[in-house]
């Protein structure tokens, strides 16, 4: 094998250039970074005792003009002190020192008297320095106490100057002026290079001194400063002290630190580059003659060899050549045997073939030893080829032949592994691929869910060691992945065509099949049973999704009992099943759907529970009802259809006339999903009368449909296809929202009723969200809670009461009256209505029709009566058509009538214009007076 390669001038000397300079920039990265960090740990050393100094200068120097102000002040008390004792108007301090005041004064004397060479008037300067000077006396002042204050009088273009004056009894007896050079001596006297100022409270400056420049090298620092109160000693504002000086340099024997850390690290690089160079160029020298045997041994020549003397690293990196050339060598005639095999597993090559090319590989790479390759098919056969020296020319019958295995070999076979000799009871089927060698096999084995699927063996010459078997562990490898992909082929086929619950055939097993089964009939008979369990989601919605695929998994074992053996048995989906009888006519499929329907209506025992599993079944004949498995599917489900519409738990044969029904049902259908979104759906209003005074006081809203074709329908044409459909939540929601707007329209037009009662399908319960619809639309149109009605049936007492009692019972919260309509035809249970939230319950109208006629009517009726009253229900009746009915009902205690005698449903407008009071609401007392005895 060639291999096309590029050659690119290159040699020792180049790579040698570039690894010096990778080793420089390797060098450079540690020694910049170690520099900077020195340099910067030193500065921020260096930084940090500047700043402490600088700012321990700043508070010394502040704290020293302090002293010399106040032994200012000490001085200038101690003077007026004197001067006061001796009572000389017009005599000097005791002691006052030249180098302190400037001059001083004494206003309020005969006359006024300078110590100091200067005659500026220091008393008025003193009084325009004060803060407010038509307020300007000494301040707390009691009997000879001197009191001493500061002040600063700072002039446009003048020398700032600082007074002192004392005050006793409430009066200035002396101002002194202070001399600039004593008070700010220390400052003078401070750092060089650093500039100073002083600022009063004001900010007006006091003093300032230049220094060095500050944008001179080395980091400036900010301003240093500390503040000098001065209002308890000398009355005065606080001064702010401020410093600013150039940041610190670092130097060496006159030579900044970062040109010393830069000549160190030049003299390191260099020396690494010399040395580093002289070597890498003598280590490098032989891998010459290795870049010529890798770029032969990329071109194909795997008989390559090196040589490299020495017992260096290069020298052992010269021996791993060759020795990685030699296994290449037998590795590229290995993965081109492995690769023809790999190409047969994708190719879907038999599994024969493919074990025989394994087993001819493994003769060619042992060819001292016997080789041979066994796999199982089904439980206890064994197939076996041996490995042929010279395949060429060699026929089929070179290959063993099949060998029936015993129960007991089948558990020797099993408990095989790796290495292992064979039993003696196994050593024939065995050795005898082997042509007799005398050695028992070494075996490799492949297992599959602890089984053993297949078995390599090797009677090998001599003793095996395991690096010599690694070319035959990885051609069990290929075949183990060659049977694997054989058990995922037929394990997909069978799900494709299975269902996993049950085992049946499925949806499309069945459409295969039964699509064969019309090819290859040519017009003979044949029946497909469509068959649906009654009622199944009452199972898995009371006991749970586990109870009804355990009872799925029952009805398709009673099914399967029932059915001949050449009869599909295919689960479509849900709970439905489908039965596709060959060669039956329609008494044979009858027959067949009256044992199953008989089956299938035990009752089925479940976790200690009985379960109902009946079924409806429907029947279409081939080719009569159809030549196609969509005809057969479609005229099996009309007909189920038509059986579960005639009481379910029986079978019905397709027929013409239930296709056009279904047709007919299935355009309704298809009507009615877009009739809300064209708004042909209306809302009419059937009056509720007061008993007692036949007074219109509520309303019942009941739906319609206007459909553009057939004209307004009845809700008993559409209201069981809605809820069959899922469409009545939709329609219910509607149909509230509608209600509550007309209520709050007939609020602003002052006809607001006590209640409108809409009816609320078991469906939109089980939905869980109605109580949040109801509030959502109360809100939307401002309806006040307690003008609604929503009217349930008993339908609710099937299924999970406890969710619709909770649903119920917070609707009820929001102040909506609920209503139990029909009562006493269905379900009714004295236990679950004491337990649900009710406030009315209406009798129904089979029971109000018949009571004139039927007297166990009319006791029904009394029955309802007495227990609506007993739980303090309100009591309506429905069906009202006379007067003797309504008579009845009055004497008995009902509250509110409705039905034909007092008015039909009708739109809201036509509703406006009914009469308040009816005309049969006020029957004649005397026969009131009977009624109620016969009641």
């Amino acid at each position: 094998m060639r291999f096309p390669t590029r050659h690119r001038g290159a040699s020792p000397a180049r790579l040698a250039h570039r690894l010096v300079l990778l080793f420089l920039g390797a060098a450079l990265v540690p020694v910049l970074l170690s520099d900077w960090l020195s340099i910067d740990v030193m500065t921020q050393v260096a930084e940090r005792f500047d700043r402490e100094s600088r700012q321990q200068t700043t508070r010394q120097v502040s704290r020293q003009v302090l002293d010399r102000l106040l032994a200012a002040k000490a001085v200038m008390a101690a003077a007026v002190q004197t001067r006061s004792a001796s009572a000389a108007a017009h005599a000097a301090p005791a002691a006052s020192p030249g180098d302190i005041f400037r001059k001083t004064v004494f206003p309020g004397g005969s006359g006024q008297r300078s110590l100091g060479a200067d005659t500026d008037d220091l008393a008025s300067l003193w009084q325009r320095a004060a803060p407010r000077p038509e307020l300007d006396s000494p301040r707390g002042q009691d009997g000879n106490a001197v009191h001493i204050e500061l002040r600063t009088a700072v002039a446009a273009g003048a020398p700032q100057r600082l007074l002192l004056g004392a005050g006793i009894g409430g009066r200035w007896v002396a101002i002194s002026e202070l001399r600039p050079e004593f008070v700010w001596a220390p400052v003078f006297n401070a750092d060089e290079d650093a500039v100073w100022s002083v600022r009063d409270g004001l900010g007006q400056v006091l003093m300032q001194r230049s220094g060095a420049d500050v944008t001179s090298p080395g980091t400036p620092h900010p301003g240093f400063e500390a503040r000098l109160f001065l209002s308890a000693e000398l009355a005065s504002g606080p001064w702010r002290f401020e410093q600013r000086a150039p940041g610190p340099t670092l130097h060496w024997h006159g030579v900044p630190l970062a040109g010393w850390l830069g000549g160190v690290a030049l003299a390191t690089l260099l020396v690494v580059g010399l040395y580093g160079g002289r070597e890498i160029r003598r280590m490098l020298a032989p891998l010459e003659a290795l870049t010529h045997g890798t770029r032969q041994l990329a071109a194909g020549f795997t008989t390559t060899r090196v040589v490299v003397r020495g017992n260096d690293e290069i020298s052992a990196l010269g021996n791993a050549f060759n020795e990685m050339a030699g296994e290449l060598e037998a590795q590229f005639s290995t993965l081109r045997n492995l690769s023809d095999i790999d190409a047969g597993i994708l190719a879907g090559t038999p599994l024969s073939e493919l074990a025989q090319r394994v087993a001819d590989q493994l003769q060619r790479l042992y060819p001292l030893s016997r080789a041979a390759v066994h796999w199982r098919e089904g439980a206890h056969t064994l197939h076996s080829v041996a490995g042929r020296a010279d395949p060429v020319g060699a026929t089929a019958a070179d290959a063993v032949a099949g060998v029936e295995l015993t129960h007991l070999q089948v558990e020797q076979f099993d408990r095989l592994s790796d290495g292992d000799g064979l039993d003696a009871t196994l050593a024939e089927p065995f050795t005898a691929s082997a042509h007799g060698a005398a050695t028992r096999p070494f075996v490799l084995t492949i297992k599959e869910a602890g089984n053993t699927r297949a078995v390599i063996a090797l009677c090998l010459a001599e003793a095996a060691r395991s690096p010599s078997l690694k070319p035959a562990r990885d051609l069990t490898d290929r075949l183990a992945v060659a049977l694997v992909a054989r058990s995922r082929e037929q394990q997909l086929v069978h799900r494709a065509v299975h269902d996993q619950l049950t085992g049946l055939a499925n949806s499309y097993g069945l459409q295969t099949h039964l699509e064969r089964l019309l090819a290859q009939a040519g017009g003979a008979e044949l029946a497909v049973l469509f068959i649906d369990l009654d009622h199944f989601k009452d199972v898995n919605d009371n006991h749970g999704h586990g109870v009804g695929d355990e009872l799925l998994q029952l009805v398709g074992a009673r099914l399967r009992a029932c059915l001949p053996e050449a009869a599909l048995l295919a689960r479509k989906g849900g709970d439905e099943f489908v039965v596709v009888l060959p060669g039956a006519d329609a008494d044979t499929a009858c027959s067949c759907a009256s044992r199953i329907v008989e089956a299938l209506g035990q009752p089925a025992f479940l976790r200690g529970i009985a379960h109902s599993c009946a079924a409806s079944i429907g029947i279409a004949l081939g080719p009569a009802h159809g030549s196609t498995q969509e005809e057969l599917l479609r005229c099996a489900d009309v007909a189920l259809y038509v059986a579960k519409g005639a009481g379910r738990s029986r079978h019905a044969v397709f027929s013409a006339s239930f296709d056009s029904a279904a047709r007919e049902r299935a355009s309704l259908l298809a009507a009615l999903r877009v009739a809300v979104a064209r708004d042909e759906l209306l809302v009419h209003y059937q009056p509720r009368l007061r008993a007692r005074d036949g007074v219109i006081s509520s309303a019942e809203a009941l739906v319609r449909w206007q459909h553009p074709q057939r004209g307004l329908l009845m809700p008993g044409t559409f209201i069981e296809l809605a809820e069959s459909s899922g469409l009545i939540a939709p329609i219910g929601e509607w149909v509230l929202d509608r209600v509550c707007a007309q209520i709050s329209q007939w609020q602003g037009q002052g006809r607001g009723l006590e209640r409108v009662s809409v009816n609320v399908s078991a469906l939109q319960l089980a939905t869980g969200d109605l109580p949040a619809k109801v509030s959502a639309a109360l809100t939307r149109h401002a309806v006040e809670a307690h003008r609604l009605e929503l009217e349930v049936t008993e339908s609710l007492l099937v299924g999970d009461v406890s969710a619709a009692r909770i649903q119920l019972a917070q609707i009820r919260r929001l102040g909506v009256t609920i209503a139990m309509d029909d009562f006493g035809t269905g379900h009714s249970s004295m236990a679950l209505l004491r337990q649900l939230p009710i406030d009315v319950l209406k009798i129904d109208r089979a029971f109000v029709t018949d009571m004139v006629t039927d007297p166990s009517a009319l006791a029904i009726a009394r029955t309802i009566v007495t227990l609506a009253k007993s739980l303090s229900l309100q009591l309506v009746a429905e069906g009202i058509e006379t007067e003797e009915q309504a008579t009845l009902l009055r004497a008995m205690g009902c509250d509110e009538f409705q039905g034909f005698l007092y008015g039909r449903p009708v739109a809201a407008k036509a509703f406006e214009r009914l009469p308040r009071t009816s005309l049969y609401a006020h029957p004649d007392p005397a026969q009131a007076r009977r009624a109620g005895t016969a009641a």
